[in-house]
C-alpha cells in the first residue's frame, strides 16, 4: 500500500504534462499485463488440449484417414491440421481414381509434396495466430523505459525551473513535484518493461515449442499417408 501511495502522491504533485506521462504509463501497464495474462492462459489451455489430442490420436488403431477424434478435443491447432490434411488427401485420392479410372487409392510423389507444402502453410498460419498481439509486449519493453526517461527529464526540468524562481513555498512545492515525477516515472517504466520482457520471452518460447510440435505432427501425418498410399 505504501508503494501505491507513493505513486499516487507523485501523480497528484506532477504538472499537466507530467500527469499525461503517468496516464500513458498506467495505460501501457494495464494493456501489457492484460495481454500477458490472456496469452499465458491461452497458451496453457492450448498446450493441454494439444497433449490430450495427441494421446487420443495415437490411441486409435484405425487407418490414418479413418480416425475418430472426440469433439471435446477439437478446439486446438492440431485438430485443424488433421481436418484439413484429411480433406485434402481424400480429394487427391478421389482425383487420382477418376483420372486413372481405377479402384485403387494411391498418391504420387507430387501429391505427397503438395500435402507437405499445404501442411507447412497451415503450420505457418497457426504460428502467426500464436504470435498474435505479442507485439504489444515487445512494444512495452521498448516504450515503457523511454516514457520513464521522458518523465525523468521533464521532472528535472520542472525542478530546475522551480529552483530558478528563488526560495519560496511555491517554488519548493514545484521542485518536489518535479523530483517525484522524475523518480516515479522511471520506476514505473522499469516495472512495466521487466515483467513484459520476461513474459514475452516465455510466451515466444512456448509458441516455438507448440509450432515445433505441430511440425512434428505434420511429419507424422505425411509419413503415415506416404507409407499407406504412395505409388511412384
Amino acid at each position: 500500500m505504501t508503494s501505491i501511495y507513493i505513486f499516487v502522491s507523485a501523480f497528484k504533485d506532477s504538472d499537466g504534462f507530467g500527469k499525461i506521462i503517468f496516464l500513458l504509463l498506467f495505460s501501457l501497464s494495464f494493456l501489457s499485463w492484460f495481454i500477458l495474462i490472456f496469452k499465458a492462459r491461452q497458451f496453457g489451455k492450448l498446450e493441454k488440449e494439444m497433449q490430450n489430442f495427441l494421446v487420443n490420436f495415437e490411441k486409435k488403431e484405425h487407418p490414418i484417414l479413418e480416425k475418430s477424434i472426440l469433439e471435446t478435443l477439437t478446439s486446438n491447432p492440431m485438430f485443424s491440421l488433421y481436418k484439413h490434411f484429411k480433406k485434402c488427401t481424400i480429394d487427391l485420392l478421389e482425383r487420382n481414381r477418376q483420372l486413372d479410372r481405377v479402384e485403387e487409392n494411391f498418391l504420387t510423389r507430387s501429391d505427397v509434396e503438395m500435402l507437405e507444402n499445404y501442411l507447412d502453410q497451415k503450420v505457418l498460419q497457426n504460428s502467426k495466430d500464436l504470435d498474435k498481439n505479442l507485439f504489444i509486449l515487445s512494444t512495452s519493453i521498448s516504450l515503457a523505459p523511454f516514457l520513464g526517461i521522458l518523465g525523468t527529464v521533464w521532472g528535472l526540468l520542472v525542478s530546475l525551473t522551480g529552483l530558478g524562481k528563488g526560495v519560496s513555498a511555491l517554488s519548493n512545492q514545484v521542485v518536489m513535484g518535479g523530483l517525484s515525477t522524475a523518480l516515479a516515472t522511471t520506476v514505473i517504466g522499469l516495472l512495466i518493461a521487466i515483467p513484459a520482457l520476461i513474459g514475452y520471452n516465455y510466451l515466444k518460447s512456448k509458441a516455438k515449442e507448440m509450432t515445433l510440435s505441430m511440425g512434428s505432427f505434420c511429419a507424422l501425418l505425411v509419413h503415415e499417408i506416404e507409407m499407406g498410399y504412395r505409388r511412384d
